[in-house]
């Protein structure tokens, strides 16, 4: 009996030593959401169609780029935004501080009465400047906000322009726990 006991404390211990090994909290990642909607506003454009495809996000001092998974899908009209928000790219990343959001854009579109233009995109990607916290285990959501109204634009010639990274609003928040 003597030596049953004294094999229940020895299990006893070894699973105490390999639990004290073990972090229940979770590793040192937290995960980042990156979403895009519209600030409602009066358009004369009808549709504003992007071709993401590329979302990365830089830490705090770094000079690489953690790239994030795009979402399902690469093309959305922003105009169909108003009120709603849309994932756009999401992935697991270490916890620490990031400075910047950047997104890369194949290919534009703007929808005027029915007629389709092109837009040139630059061939750089379009970098945002903004401070965020992603704390170990949770989710920080970043929100970019396009603002339509603002951001396209039509020369005299009727060219067509999109001036994103001046008009976006870049918030960030943690996740509500489920």
């Amino acid at each position: 009996m003597r030596a049953f006991v004294c094999g229940l404390v020895a299990i006893a211990l070894l699973f105490g030593l390999a639990l004290v090994g073990c972090d229940w909290r979770g590793t040192d990642t937290g995960s980042v959401e990156l979403w895009i909607t519209d600030a409602p506003a009066e358009y004369e454009v009808t549709s504003v169609l992007v071709d993401f495809v590329e979302a990365a996000i830089r830490e705090t001092g770094q000079e690489g780029w953690t790239y994030l998974e795009l979402a399902g899908i690469t093309r959305y009209d922003i105009i169909k935004l108003v009120g709603h928000e849309q994932l756009i790219a999401w992935a697991g990343v270490a916890a620490g501080s990031y400075s910047d959001v950047r997104l890369a854009v194949e290919k534009m579109e703007v929808v005027m009465t029915g007629d389709m233009e092109m837009v040139i995109v630059p061939s750089e990607p379009y970098v945002f400047e903004q401070p965020f916290e992603v704390i170990r285990g949770e989710t920080t959501i970043i929100l970019l906000d396009f603002d339509v109204d603002k951001s396209v634009a039509i020369t005299d010639e009727g060219d067509i322009s999109i001036k994103p990274i001046e008009n976006i609003a870049v918030s960030v928040r943690q996740a509500e726990a489920e």
